[in-house]
């Protein structure tokens, strides 16, 4: 079984988190091109009591986060919300709250997310964006059952909507269901297409999760055409051309993913796009010009987490784990990882890294904390398989690997980590 057939959970849900660097004092310097952005930039500057700007501003990051990945932006994000709620206080400033929790779950402060949603939620109990914010802060610190609460909420205020479909689609898939997950995507794209007005982004994000369930259920043709039909939505958006990578690699196709993540890997300071490059590299042969990608992903890992950006500890702890093997890192960063969310990832990660570390107890109790909630992943089980093989038990650990494989029969194929 090859090394990247042993990764970790990918998590549905896109991941999308930058770097906290505190720039509001010269926010110009991480965004430049934009005429409104440009325009808000120096409105702070002149007047930086002016909290409608701050919050139109933070909001225009957390935009140009999604749309570009530049990493910068969750961290001007939390800057600018911030910088709203000095200007005028949160029992004044909703839209300020609204953008730090939005903030927060860009740059993986859950916990204040969660907050938010909660104060949110008291204050303003009929309108739809506080249960979003709230149930997806939960969702991510691995508390499901006030997730779904909370989105339960969301549906009897919005139903049918994009983004109620869209979260009965994730909670669907962490409860075991990928096939109602894979329907649930479907109806979300529906509606984005018909809400006014339409919004590409929203369709193209649709189209990406839909792909991914399918590359996770072995259906690389529809993950292919899905992401191909993202992308033209939203020409250039890297999370598609980052899954249209993968799935290309995955089906052998490797100077087709090649020809995708080099100029992603250029145009881009995100080193997990540098270590799926390098990882196709290996997958394609090439080690030696992979191992300075893999060298310079794992250099910016640690400077990013360094400086506090806490959504690449889950990264680290799978780099140690699977590339520059280090137990006991792996172990490390893992445990950070957990304790920031107890989400099925982060204890995937635990579990995995336990088990490489030879602590097969532990990496069991781990292991048996991600599949709690009922998850049906294919690299998840896989990894399970393993662990539980590793500690005798191999009747369970042959019966996770008949699952994985029944769910899909490339389960040992290309991916990369998330």
């Amino acid at each position: 079984m090859g090394r990247t057939a042993r990764r970790r959970l990918a998590a549905v849900c896109l991941g999308l988190a930058g770097h906290f660097a505190a720039l509001a004092a010269e926010p110009a310097k991480a965004a430049s091109g934009d005429p409104a952005r440009s325009f808000l930039e120096e409105r702070v500057r002149s007047d930086p009591e002016d909290h409608v700007a701050w919050n139109r501003l933070g909001g225009l990051y957390l935009e140009r986060l999604r749309r570009e990945g530049d990493p910068a932006c969750a961290g001007l994000a939390v800057a600018a919300a911030r910088e709203s709620l000095r200007a005028v206080p949160a029992g004044q400033n909703r839209n300020g709250i609204v953008l730090r929790a939005l903030a927060a779950a860009a740059a993986h402060d859950f916990v204040t997310a969660r907050a938010d949603g909660e104060t949110l939620t008291a204050a303003e109990p009929e309108r739809a964006e506080s249960w979003r914010i709230l149930g997806d802060a939960c969702f991510e610190l691995g508390d499901y059952p006030a997730a779904e609460a909370a989105w339960e909420r969301l549906e009897r205020l919005e139903p049918g909507a994009s983004g109620t479909e869209i979260r009965r689609a994730r909670r669907a898939f962490i409860r075991g269901k990928p096939g109602e997950a894979a329907r649930r995507m479907d109806a979300a794209r529906a509606a984005a297409e018909k809400e006014a007005p339409r919004a590409p982004e929203t369709v193209a994000w649709c189209l990406v999760q839909r792909g991914y369930l399918a590359f996770l259920g072995g259906e690389l043709d529809r993950a292919e055409r899905a992401f191909r039909a993202a992308l033209a939505e939203t020409p250039g958006w890297f999370a598609a051309e980052d899954h249209l990578g993968e799935v290309l690699a995955a089906k052998g196709d490797f100077e087709g993913a090649l020809a995708v993540y080099r100029p992603l890997a250029e145009r881009l300071r995100r080193p997990e796009l540098w270590q799926a490059l390098g990882d196709v590299l290996v997958a394609a042969g090439r080690v030696a010009e992979a191992e300075g990608w893999h060298d310079r992903a794992g250099a910016e890992f640690l400077a990013q987490a360094e400086a506090g950006n806490a959504h690449y500890y889950h990264h680290l702890a799978g780099f140690y784990a699977d590339v520059r093997v280090d137990p006991a890192e792996a172990v490390r960063w893992a445990r950070r990882d957990l304790a920031l969310r107890r989400s099925v990832g982060a204890w995937d990660a635990l579990a995995w890294a336990l088990h490489r570390a030879g602590e097969e107890v532990e990496a069991q109790a781990a292991m048996r904390n991600a599949l709690a909630p009922g998850v049906r992943d294919p690299h998840l089980l896989v990894h399970a398989a393993l662990i539980f093989q590793a500690a005798g038990e191999t009747a369970r650990a042959r019966e996770y690997l008949r699952e994985a494989k029944e769910l899909n029969p490339l389960y040992d194929g290309f991916h990369v980590h998330r």
